[in-house]
């Protein structure tokens, strides 16, 4: 596996991917999911970058999202263990510390969004809880990026400073697809002002 595809795995699961280990299997398999409401072109995008561990026929579309998968290999058993406790996605420093700007941008592509009117990045953790969540705040602040942890209705999410946006988008705009840089309304990572 090339630094790029463990990159996009790492990113993927800190969004809509997922580890699974069959009942009556030893080597586990990688699952990523696309609402259809959402841009499937870039469950594609990360589909083409995992080209070589893709099932023969990776796409399978269900009545409101497609899913890729992967062949089981021995190299998901090692995201399993880095990526879940006792079965479920539980977020570590061990996982997020080998974050490089592909894996955050995949990260983003999959679960954040950038609010044009208060120009911040917000990033949707429900899935980690609070304690996930807080350790992720912990990690972006010990990276220089600030953000602060907001929860509406039980669902948790980071939602970064003015600066920190800007930082986080200097680091994640250069990894992003062309396509989504054409038509995206993201600022120009040339006209972010620099810090300092």
């Amino acid at each position: 596996m090339t630094g790029d595809q463990t990159q996009t795995v790492l990113g993927t699961l800190l969004g809509t991917g997922s580890i699974i280990l069959p009942k009556a299997g030893k080597n586990a398999y990688l699952q990523m999911r696309q609402k259809k409401s959402g841009d499937v072109n870039w469950l594609r995008c990360k589909a083409e970058e995992l080209v070589n561990m893709a099932r023969p026929h990776p796409f399978v579309e269900d009545k409101d999202s497609w899913h890729w998968a992967s062949v089981a290999n021995p190299v998901w058993n090692r995201f399993l263990r880095l990526c879940y406790e006792n079965g479920t996605k539980t977020v570590t420093m061990d996982w997020l510390d080998p974050l490089r700007d592909r894996g955050h941008a995949v990260w983003f592509l999959d679960k954040g969004l950038y609010d044009q009117k208060t120009r911040r990045v917000v990033l949707k953790t429900a899935w980690f809880g609070e304690k996930g969540t807080s350790l992720i705040q912990k990690y972006f602040d010990l990276c220089g990026y600030e953000c602060e942890v907001e929860v509406n209705r039980s669902v948790w999410r980071l939602v970064f400073s003015q600066q920190g946006s800007e930082e986080y988008l200097k680091l994640i705009l250069p990894c992003f697809p062309k396509y989504l840089l054409d038509q995206a309304s993201f600022p120009n990572p040339s006209h972010i002002r620099k810090s300092g």
